[in-house]
């Protein structure tokens, strides 16, 4: 079963003006190794200088090889005045890494950096990272060494891994060594977790995502690798609650949301020929309660309307001159 969980990840400056080697230290080296998608980032309540700034990193656990069940995590961007001497761990969201951590009795934390030799493994596309190395090679290597698993090899040009407790975690088709037609990834369980489409190694077709209970959570349309057409997310019951129309990943002209009861809870229209983006939001019942406009030119003007749907105030202002009004009816 995956568990939500955070880990203290801190990213320090290891190659500045001088070439400085930084090789990971071995797997005893660490108190915990696991492999994580990373569900949200926020930043964190403090900062320990100028320099660092602290991060908390939300993320469920695909499978723990060595290590405790955390309850928290964080990590840090660390830069440097010293020009070009900057170095980050990007932890996006709905990204899967193989992330390695020690604990600091001081901190009180699990720490994690740049040469701890975290690795991702999977985008935020789906796409597994194979700049480097066989991505596949580093999972099954601590697979083998905590959980003594042996993965399931190619069959043919599909490509079948398992988690260690047998049932499949995917199932992907290649064609000359990219991704092409159906992908499919599963819970521990064996319930589907995602299902998707590829093309020539890029996402093509629709995308859904279910929850473990095999409720759809989200509907996406890909093209070519960019998100083209309708894009969705649902309430447990499997109605919509969003949705957004995409062109080349960009948002064709609107989001609209929704309450559980169906009824349009709020409306964001972009109109790019003018730059202006207008969002309105209605009450359960289906009548307007504000509505606000923002301009190219820094201007805003917000409407609030009573429990009626009646006018009852406007305020306007420039958010670069910093002027305002106020008017009430």
């Amino acid at each position: 079963m995956k568990r939500i969980y955070t880990v203290a990840v801190f990213s320090f400056l290891c190659r500045v003006i001088f070439a400085t080697s930084c090789p990971p230290q071995p797997d005893e080296h660490y108190d915990f190794i696991a492999l994580v998608t990373i569900c949200n980032i926020e930043k964190g309540p403090k900062s320990y200088s100028d320099h660092i700034t602290i991060y908390k990193s939300d993320f469920e656990i695909i499978e723990l090889y060595k290590g405790p069940e955390l309850s928290h995590v964080l990590y840090s961007d660390f830069y440097s005045e010293v020009p070009g001497a900057y170095e980050k761990i990007q932890l996006h969201q709905n990204t899967e890494w193989l992330i390695f951590a020690k604990y600091s009795p001081s901190n009180n934390n699990f720490m994690s950096g740049y040469c701890s030799g975290n690795f991702l493994y999977r985008s935020f596309k789906g796409m597994r990272n194979w700049v480097n190395h066989n991505p596949n090679h580093r999972i099954d290597k601590y697979r083998k060494k905590y959980l003594n698993f042996v993965p399931q090899p190619f069959i043919g040009d599909t490509l079948i891994e398992r988690y260690s407790n047998g049932n499949i975690e995917y199932i992907e088709s290649y064609k000359a060594k990219k991704l092409h037609g159906t992908a499919k990834r599963f819970y521990p369980s064996g319930k589907i977790h995602k299902i998707e489409n590829h093309r020539n190694g890029e996402l093509d077709g629709i995308q859904k995502r279910f929850t473990k209970k095999g409720n759809l959570v989200s509907s996406k349309t890909y093209k070519n690798g960019r998100l083209n057409g309708l894009s969705a997310r649902y309430f447990k019951d499997g109605t919509v609650s969003k949705k957004k129309i995409y062109h080349h990943d960009k948002i064709e002209s609107e989001e609209r949301y929704y309450s559980k009861s169906k009824q349009l809870s709020r409306l964001i229209n972009y109109d790019f020929a003018t730059c202006t983006e207008t969002t309105k939001k209605w009450t359960k019942k289906g009548i307007i309660k504000d509505q606000s406009i923002s301009y190219h030119n820094g201007n805003r003007e917000d409407f609030t309307y009573n429990h009626k749907g009646k006018l009852i105030s406007k305020r306007s202002f420039n958010s670069i001159t910093k002027k305002n009004s106020y008017e009430k009816f």
